[in-house]
């Protein structure tokens, strides 16, 4: 699962890019499409840590926020896939807790930025990358990566045809005498 439902900012600076979900049969229901969702994001940050590592930058931590972390066993998903620790705090939202550090600090309430994140900041727990899931994990990573160059004049072509076509069309219907339904 290819997680570019807005497009994609990274690795690929593609604004056409589109959500491809693939590999699915008469097995799978709702519950492996979820996990597919769940773990394409996961494959997309590992496939963004690969550009940072060629680009000479290695991830050692991940610290944790927003809606993921109401999930532990998302963050320890993230972890596995990635093989970098995440460490979440007792505030997840850190759009929050930024704005209260910085207002914290632009009162004069601290000495500086880094002394009221040090306040304000409480790590609760670090999460560990279970290192024989992290190995399994690697091919899916390497499918994730593969997917989007394979496919991506396909998807073009698609958004393309796709932003061209008229709004569809609301279909009214109604019951019919006999109790049938049909278009109006």
């Amino acid at each position: 699962m290819c997680d570019y439902w807005q497009g994609n900012r990274t690795p690929y600076t593609d604004p056409d890019a589109r959500g491809i979900i693939w590999g699915l049969s008469l097995h799978h229901g709702p519950a492996h499409v979820y996990r597919a969702i769940q773990e394409g994001c996961c494959y997309g940050t590992a496939h963004i840590l690969r550009f940072m590592h060629a680009a000479g930058y290695d991830v050692q931590e991940f610290v944790g926020c927003g809606g993921w972390t109401k999930s532990r066993d998302l963050m320890q998903t993230a972890s596995d896939v990635t093989g970098v620790p995440i460490t979440l705090t007792e505030v997840g939202d850190a759009a929050v807790l930024g704005s209260s550090i910085l207002a914290a600090a632009g009162a004069d309430l601290f000495g500086n930025v880094q002394e009221a994140a040090a306040a304000m900041v409480h790590d609760t727990e670090k999460l560990e990358p279970d290192k024989g899931r992290h190995e399994e994990y690697q091919f899916f990573v390497d499918a994730y990566a593969d997917t989007y160059p394979r496919l991506r004049e396909l998807v073009h072509a698609v958004a393309r045809k796709v932003g061209e076509a008229e709004p569809p069309h609301s279909i009214e219907l109604e019951v019919d005498a006999a109790g049938g339904r049909g278009p109006e």
